[in-house]
């Protein structure tokens, strides 16, 4: 890459410093918690110490994208997806490390009940945005080798404008992207590694808090037109306890509800005859194969959630495998050293809490199958639209000078 003369390193402290009195007048206009700048060697609002930043899963550029890469970044680069319950970031460096964090936010917490993001989902977004930088940092990232993305969350909340300022002055180069371009990207990261016929007709369910992303495509050709965003996402299903039979059943007839007078029909029937794939979440599916191994499902974690097995997956007396499962993986992940973490550190909560997604996931599938009078869902490839972020960023860092 050609030298440019400016040292990433200047632009980084400056950056940083811009970033903490701005996130410090954010907070105090919002009667958020006290903020305090790395310099205090605390983070934002909680005040815990830096060292509990959340601790990244570490894997090679070729394992995390599923296929071999031929170069690795000249520089650092960094990719941000700020989703309504999770934030994640993906580091790549020069060695072709790749370091992937996890950080929890409350964005969707209070989306679906009111509308808006409360003062604890601005709070979370404030602290993850500093641990972010932080880690940023530390890593010797310079702001223009990062990009980022914000979902339906900052695009549909009733003080989306407050939560846009937040994000244009972190510093972090964070775009609220429109559903056709959160559509795109789902559909190339989830089909990347997946051998298409040229005029094979496809779907890609791509779930989010906000909402879900139907994206339609020939072969790998995604199709703009066709797409469609529909206001089902998990967080809105306020489904806040699935294991409860009851509280599923209330979730059911809301997705129906959602899906008969928010989609299209022409969207009903451009989706007739095609595959329907869904992104991977390993943890997930891990989960999800103990409770199939547990009920005599004998098909492997990534054989496609027919709906016949999904209904038997999702009977009440069954609820509570996934209970089992989460616990079980938690254990044996909370004894292993190095273990990837959020930022509180809570191994087995973090699994509960993704048991608790997979059978709203699982649900929402379901439901969208029966709407759709589709066979079943496939498994597409893990990493969301951050591996399509990613691949824009490296195809930067690595041309030649």
């Amino acid at each position: 890459m050609p030298s440019t003369g400016i040292n990433p390193a200047v632009i980084d402290r400056n950056s940083r410093a811009m970033q903490a009195g701005t996130l410090r007048a954010l907070a105090s206009k919002a009667h958020l918690a006290p903020i305090v700048t790395n310099a205090d060697q605390t983070r934002f609002g909680f005040q815990r110490p830096i060292s509990e930043l959340p601790t990244p899963a570490i894997t090679s550029l070729s394992a995390y994208l599923g296929r071999p890469w031929p170069a690795a970044p000249t520089v650092p680069v960094a990719v941000v997806d700020l989703g309504s319950h999770a934030a994640k970031m993906s580091v790549v460096k020069p060695n072709g490390q790749v370091q992937i964090y996890h950080y929890s936010v409350l964005l969707g917490s209070n989306l679906g009940a009111t509308g808006k993001i409360g003062d604890s989902g601005k709070q979370s977004l404030l602290n993850a945005l500093n641990a972010f930088g932080t880690i940023l940092e530390q890593q010797g990232v310079s702001p223009r080798q990062v990009m980022g993305v914000a979902t339906a969350w900052a695009r549909d909340a009733q003080n989306s404008k407050e939560m846009r300022q937040i994000l244009n002055d972190s510093g972090l180069n964070i775009r609220v992207i429109p559903g056709t371009t959160e559509a795109l990207l789902a559909f190339k990261a989830t089909l990347r590694n997946q051998p298409l016929e040229p005029q094979e007709k496809v779907v890609v369910l791509e779930m989010g808090g906000g909402s879900s992303e139907l994206c339609f495509g020939t072969g790998h050709q995604f199709d703009e037109q066709l797409s469609d965003e529909i206001p089902l996402g998990l967080s809105r299903l306020n489904l806040h306890n699935p294991f409860d039979p009851n509280a599923l059943a209330q979730a059911r007839a809301k997705i129906r509800h959602i899906l008969t007078t928010e989609m299209p029909e022409k969207t009903r029937q451009n989706a007739q005859g095609r595959r329907l794939f869904i992104e991977t979440f390993e943890l997930q599916q891990k989960i999800l194969q103990g409770v199939k191994d547990d009920l005599g499902l004998n098909t492997s974690s990534d054989a496609p959630l027919t709906q016949e097995h999904l209904g038997y997956l999702l009977r009440p007396e069954h609820l509570p495998l996934f209970q089992k499962h989460a616990l079980l993986i938690g254990q044996q992940l909370a004894a292993t050293p190095d273990t990837p973490t959020d930022q509180d550190g809570d191994i087995i909560r973090g699994v509960y809490n993704s048991a608790k997604n997979t059978i709203r996931s699982l649900l929402v599938i379901q439901s969208l199958l029966e709407y759709l009078n589709l066979p079943q869902a496939e498994y597409g490839a893990p990493g969301g639209m951050s591996t399509t972020l990613l691949l824009g960023q490296l195809a930067k860092a690595t041309q030649p000078a």
